[in-house]
């Protein structure tokens, strides 16, 4: 996998669902893999998303290259503070 996420083109997709099993799908730019850990993707005003995660929802990431890939599993939330300097 981490092979065909370093030849991926454009953003990802993220998709959750909600209890009643609504989906919820988006576009995500800041994403990144991390070997041996899964993807950590930037919350930018993820409301349904967000709540989705919260609940305890599975979720997928689908990204372009050739072919197309995808990942799925659990979701979890992470907080972290901003540290460094915006660009």
């Amino acid at each position: 996998m981490a092979k065909a996420w370093k030849r991926r083109e454009g953003p990802a997709v993220l998709a959750t669902v909600d209890a009643a099993k609504t989906p919820n799908v988006i576009y995500v730019g800041e994403i990144h893999y991390v070997p041996g850990e899964g993807f950590i993707v930037a919350d930018n005003y993820f409301c349904k998303t967000r709540a989705n995660i919260k609940s305890g929802t599975k979720a997928a990431i689908y990204w372009r290259k050739r072919g197309g890939w995808s990942a799925s599993g659990m979701a979890a939330r992470f907080i972290t503070a901003w540290r460094g300097t915006p660009r």
